[in-house]
């Protein structure tokens, strides 16, 4: 194990042992999984081909430190290769329902649309990678375009909930209902919790299915996850770096080790937390990875968010530390919609 990641790994051991939450064993684990799939290459994943990739119809459901005040090791960075094999336009912010870029011919579709532009959607929920099946909500915009290239955003939930309810309480559907594809799905075997190693096979399959059967934007690919959810984003943002334009992890501790590409991170902690310190960690590690200004935040919205000042132009970092404790901020979905929306 490289040393930045070993030094990595006690600094967080220590907050674990200090937090005395009920969290913790899932937290160490977790952190585990995420050491030993640093620097590993993710096998190439087929989605289902005998499953017709489609949508179900959206319906409705549901005081910041300025200063870092711990210090992790800091991350590894990798050279910045296009998203998906796409060439990078950092400087050109494209709206979020995908009326940008520049159009194909005979499309209004930008150049790095998927391969399912001009498909018809057809209804499913499900997909198996190597024999495992997961289900998941999808919510199209309404209407769907199949000509215009949508971002998409997957939503990871927290362990043990149903998707249905972190659905209604995230709030991102009703924000998102026109501009954005976004994804709910259920861990692999339907396990209670998040496993980096097994699920970071169904994030690469349901995006690839997701691309080869909507109008995706394939440089518009984002993740948003609560607790247990939230941990998983973590490392998707640090091992999918390359295909993820941003994260936003919801009270998670930080991912070890040195990360793939340097994805946006908009990142929710609540002071009442008992695991604190771990998310005030998150935030270091990945104000770290963008090499952004750990001393320099200016206000934004919504309060009480902050951004970090000189970070990578591609690579904003804001940080929400409000005053509830682990449950999942009412302004959470939203905000970080609005921060996806902005890029």
């Amino acid at each position: 194990m490289p040393l930045t990641r070993l030094r990595t790994l006690c600094a967080l051991l220590l907050i674990v042992q200090a937090a005395g939450c009920d969290r913790r064993d899932i937290v160490l684990g977790e952190l585990g999984k995420l050491s030993d799939l640093a620097g590993r290459t993710a096998p190439p994943v087929e989605p289902d081909a005998a499953i017709p990739a489609s949508a179900v119809p959206s319906s409705s459901t549901a005081g910041h430190d300025a200063g870092v005040t711990l210090t992790v090791a800091a991350p590894g960075r990798a050279a910045a290769a296009g998203r998906s094999g796409m060439v990078e336009s950092p400087t050109t912010s494209l709206p979020l329902s995908g009326t940008g870029g520049t159009a194909a011919a005979g499309s209004s579709a930008p150049a790095h649309a998927s391969a399912g532009c001009g498909k018809e959607p057809m209804p499913d929920t499900s997909i198996t990678v190597t024999g495992m099946r997961a289900s998941y909500v999808l919510d199209l915009p309404q209407p769907y375009d199949k000509a215009r290239a949508y971002p998409v955003i997957m939503a990871f939930r927290p362990a043990g909930s149903g998707v249905d309810g972190f659905r209604g309480a995230l709030g991102l559907t009703a924000v998102a209902s026109s501009s954005a594809i976004v994804v709910y799905p259920n861990c692999l075997n339907d396990a209670a919790t998040w496993d980096v190693q097994r699920d970071s096979l169904l994030f690469d399959a349901l995006l690839a299915k997701l691309e080869t059967n909507y109008c995706v934007d394939r440089e518009r690919i984002f993740a948003i996850g609560h607790a247990a959810g939230a941990l998983f984003v973590n490392g998707l943002g640090c091992f999918r770096g390359d295909k993820l334009r941003a994260i936003a992890p919801l009270s998670s501790a930080p991912p070890p080790g040195a990360c793939i590409g340097a994805p946006a991170a908009w990142i929710a902690q609540g002071i009442q937390d008992p695991m604190l310190g771990l998310g005030r960690a998150n935030r270091d590690f990945w104000v770290a990875q963008n090499a952004c200004n750990p001393r320099l935040s200016t206000p934004v919205t919504p309060t009480p968010c902050v951004e970090y000042a000189s970070c990578d132009a591609s690579s904003p970092v804001r940080y929400c530390e409000h005053s509830g404790d682990a449950s999942l901020a009412s302004f959470a979905g939203p905000g970080a919609f609005d921060f996806f929306a902005g890029l």
